[in-house]
């Protein structure tokens, strides 16, 4: 319905805010931390299929855009 999905296995922090969400994927082993802004298109992913640590961990205070703004 609003074009976000967040596994629910993903360690999100506190004050996370996803702006204009569509097409934002937040992977299974993706940490995110406090304060961090989440702009639309964002993908927190990969294509490994391994049981490992696949996506990022995001530290504190980070703007996330796919348009480099």
């Amino acid at each position: 319905m609003t074009g976000i999905e967040i596994h629910p296995g993903t360690k999100l922090g506190r004050r996370v805010f996803i702006d204009h969400g569509s097409g934002v994927v937040i992977g299974e082993t993706a940490e995110v931390g406090d304060d961090v802004l989440i702009y639309m298109g964002v993908v927190l992913g990969g294509i490994v299929l391994e049981r490992t640590k696949r996506y990022p961990t995001i530290v504190e205070q980070v703007r996330l855009s796919t348009l480099g703004t």
